[in-house]
């Protein structure tokens, strides 16, 4: 009963509010070495951890706890003992699963189990063709899936991460037909038309300042900021431009300490953001680019559904939304404008996926920062719009914008919302996003 209490305590330690603890038993491999099916476990607990809805026991831990109690998790693929080991562990869930290769087909299912009633929660599932590294990288999918976040989907690749290590994940987006634009939003937002897009895959999320520090660190490239006169601030009253403000830096001008490095690089141009994408493609043999404004659109709603934001037709909500104008803009620079009754956490830029991502598994699609398309921008472009991937205007003078940031309100964070600016512009809320085809 003493080592059960205490196990029980250490996870009352760990509880967080709305989030539930779980722990994950090692995959059942199926033609698959053991040393494989630990290594994907351990991955899906990082995947599990990172929608935000769980307490994820670590393994040394559970590891720890089991060896208190003698217990061998040996053999131990069946609901019930799953039930069994979470009784021991003080969890509320318990997540079991296994891997299995066919052929090149690996092919991974996950369960969550309710330790007190036994019954089966949710399930994930991914198959793809490849090597365990390419199964790695589908992970996230079946997280998603067992969180409620995503239905269940077979025999289609969803998500892969380039061979190099620190360089951008990638989502895999089924096309399909939707309606782009709005009838409730400014003049360029109209009419609202038909587009059918084709297979393509797009970031999980923004380009990181460590993406990008790599990018520049093999490169010796030099952004616009770098070789122009910095990048433009927000002095409380007015925009003004200072030299030696680059993508090193943050919103107010302070280079990044090595903790932000996972924050959304920003302060970067147009230019910039393609000369990334030229980079990448050198570097992994395959065809990377921004974005086009109907591909940004269509992942917004979730593969072009009629969603007003990312995260739904509903006003956002703590983790359920994203890094906008909110009450922690008007606390701490007392701006008007926000959405009231929502607060982020963050003032300035925030981590990438730090909020729950949509649908089809993309994180900050919303907020944070403004996002550089591929497309030139035309006001009234969605007149003449091709049904079949459009990719914008052969020319024009301003690149378009997609997303809103951390400091833009209800209005400009909507899906359908269109901006843009000079492809050489920099600013302290844009960043970017990549794409690649299928």
């Amino acid at each position: 009963m003493k080592k059960k209490f205490l196990a029980a305590l250490l996870f009352l330690v760990l509880t967080l509010n709305g989030q539930t603890n779980i722990a994950v038993i090692d995959f059942e491999g199926k033609n698959v070495s053991k040393a494989d099916a630990s290594a994907l476990t351990d991955r899906l607990r990082l995947e599990l951890f990172l929608t935000g809805k769980f307490v994820v026991l670590e393994r040394e831990k559970m590891d720890a706890i089991l060896k208190e109690q003698q217990f061998q998790l040996s053999g131990c693929t069946s609901d019930a003992c799953a039930v069994e080991v979470g009784q021991l562990l003080a969890v509320e869930q318990m997540v079991a699963g296994s891997v299995s290769k066919v052929g090149q087909t690996y092919s991974v299912t996950a369960r969550l189990i309710d330790v007190a009633k036994g019954n089966l929660i949710s399930g994930g599932k991914c198959d793809l063709k490849g090597d365990i590294g390419d199964v790695m990288t589908c992970l996230n999918a079946v997280a998603a899936q067992l969180a409620g976040n995503l239905s269940v989907t077979a025999s289609k690749p969803t998500s892969e991460s380039p061979q190099t290590d620190g360089l951008p994940d990638m989502v895999f987006i089924k096309g399909g037909t939707f309606q782009m634009g709005s009838n409730d939003g400014k003049g360029d937002e109209k009419p609202v038309h038909t587009v059918t897009m084709s297979d393509f895959w797009m970031g999980k999320y923004e380009v990181t300042v460590a993406e990008f520090e790599k990018f520049i660190a093999e490169t010796g490239y030099q952004t616009n900021a770098d070789k122009g006169d910095g990048s433009y601030l927000w002095t409380g009253s007015i925009w003004e431009k200072r030299a030696g403000i680059n993508w090193r830096c943050d919103a107010q001008g302070n280079v990044r300490r090595s903790s932000e490095l996972n924050h959304p690089v920003i302060h970067v141009s147009w230019n910039d953001a393609v000369a990334y994408c030229e980079w990448l493609s050198r570097k992994i043999g395959k065809m990377y680019r921004l974005p086009t404004e109907a591909e940004w659109e269509y992942t917004a709603r979730s593969g072009g559904k009629n969603y007003k934001y990312s995260w739904g037709n509903f006003d956002p909500e703590g983790r359920k939304g994203g890094n906008i104008r909110d009450e922690s803009a008007k606390r701490a620079l007392g701006w008007s404008g926000i959405w009231d009754g929502y607060d982020d956490g963050y003032v300035y830029t925030a981590p990438v996926g730090s909020f729950e991502p949509n649908e089809l598994g993309l994180y900050d699609i919303t907020g944070n920062v403004w996002e550089w398309c591929q497309d030139w921008y035309d006001s009234k472009y969605y007149q003449n719009s091709t049904q079949n991937n459009p990719a914008g205007p052969s020319s024009g003078t301003y690149r378009v914008l997609r997303g809103g940031s951390w400091l833009t309100g209800p209005f400009y964070v909507r899906c359908s919302i269109r901006h843009f600016s000079d492809p050489d512009n920099r600013f302290l809320f844009i960043g970017f996003r990549i794409a690649r085809d299928h």
